[in-house]
């Protein structure tokens, strides 16, 4: 009995419906195929997801470094030393930034505060995007 839904000749030599017959060793080049290529592919998504979690800790450690750079700074008695000084101390403490760097400036009516730095990477060779946050606050007066 032939089966309608097969197209192709039969491997009997039997032409049926004009088409190609199913072959059964179609399959083990997909799955072979499929082998390797989702593992690479969740490898890649995993390695994604995982650097991506590491820019946004290595933002917010930068960007609390900035903030209490600026509070330091801004303070009456204050001085961009002392802002320098409590921005590193709060890097040297929280890690998650590399190459960090603080630069503060205080003028007569404004502090401003730059933190810079790299995050860490999962793959050493994939250049990654340079983390910059900056913060301005005004510098405390006495009125009266």
């Amino acid at each position: 009995m032939t089966n309608v839904a097969q197209t192709g000749p039969h491997p009997n030599g039997i032409s049926v419906l004009g088409g190609s017959w199913p072959s059964k060793d179609r399959g083990s080049a997909e799955v072979l195929t499929a082998a390797i290529v989702i593992p690479v592919l969740m490898f890649t998504l995993i390695f994604a997801i995982i650097q991506t979690g590491l820019w946004f800790h290595a933002r917010n450690v930068a960007t609390s470094a900035t903030q209490v750079s600026v509070e330091a700074a801004r303070t009456y008695d204050g001085s961009a030393g002392a802002g320098q000084a409590a921005g590193s101390s709060y890097l040297s403490n929280n890690p998650g930034l590399d190459h960090a760097a603080v630069q503060v400036d205080r003028t007569g009516a404004v502090a401003t505060a730059v933190v810079t730095g790299e995050m860490t990477r999962i793959v050493p060779l994939i250049p990654l995007p340079e983390i910059r946050v900056r913060a301005s606050a005004p510098v405390e007066r006495l009125t009266g």
